[in-house]
């Protein structure tokens, strides 16, 4: 690790059956925050999860009257899917999608004020609020960067593996490859993942008659 980077976590130090390591992990990091369970956004400006591809499902519009009020009218209701597509130069307002509608600017601290939970994360986001497998849903880097991709091997659709991270790198394994890859956090930051759902134990669930 180079000196520098801050300690090195390990997605098994922070999955659901550490919740202590899980918590401490997200407060370094990640300023808190929503997480896979729906917990309240409370994060820092510069530190949120409302990022390029970031994707969540609404629960709650929050405790704030005027600003439930003010997103309810721009149509941003509970049950919605909503899709950043781009964060302003000082990050207090973002271009949003929700559901299939057309593109709206709304405040971060409005966003904040959400429950929801989210389906789809930049890697530097995602390594501490998901828990593994993951899947690579979208690349969002020009040709350069998606050739680049490429040749390590990740590609939309492909299971990645997250090894260990810091702030400033990512150890992976993408696809069904049998040697890891580094990244920094300017690539992880345009490597769009989801939890990839796992498969059914135990075989058939009916029951035999």
């Amino acid at each position: 690790m180079a000196a520098g980077d801050g300690p090195l976590f390990r997605p098994g130090l922070h999955d659901r059956s550490h919740p202590a390591d899980a918590a401490l992990l997200a407060d370094q990091w990640l300023a808190g925050g929503e997480t896979a369970e729906g917990a309240r956004v409370n994060t820092k400006a510069h530190e949120h999860p409302f990022l390029p591809g970031t994707e969540c499902l609404i629960g709650a519009l929050g405790d704030d009257p005027a600003v439930s009020q003010r997103l309810s009218e721009m149509g941003v209701l509970p049950g919605s899917r909503l899709q950043v597509i781009r964060v302003s130069p000082l990050g207090g307002t973002l271009e949003v999608r929700v559901d299939e509608s057309e593109t709206l600017a709304l405040r971060l601290s409005d966003l904040e004020q959400l429950r929801c939970r989210f389906t789809a994360l930049p890697l530097t986001a995602a390594a501490a609020r998901f828990t593994p497998p993951l899947r690579i849903r979208a690349l969002l880097g020009g040709r350069g960067f998606r050739e680049r991709m490429q040749q390590k091997q990740i590609l939309p659709g492909q299971p990645l593996r997250l090894l260990e991270f810091t702030p400033h790198r990512f150890r992976v394994i993408p696809g069904s490859s049998a040697e890891a890859v580094e990244l920094g956090a300017g690539e992880a930051v345009k490597i769009i993942v989801e939890p990839l759902p796992e498969a059914p134990s135990g075989g058939n669930t009916e029951n035999a008659e």
